[in-house]
């Protein structure tokens, strides 16, 4: 069985065993995973460096 035909059977069982309803993630969900994921790999290069980090983030 292909990887990604497993992984929707899992996922369709987590949903009916919990009674969790589909949601949309929007358009661009996975893009701003990418951006915090990009973020955190930043500050923790800054970090090990011994600088401080403050995030701020803008509107």
């Amino acid at each position: 069985m292909p990887r990604s035909a497993a992984l929707s059977i899992l996922v369709g069982n987590y949903m009916l065993e919990c009674n969790e309803p589909d949601r949309d993630l929007g358009s661009n969900w996975l893009q701003h995973r990418r951006d915090e994921a990009h973020t955190r790999r930043l500050v923790a290069k800054l970090e090990h460096l011994g600088r401080t980090v403050v995030i701020d983030p803008t509107a």
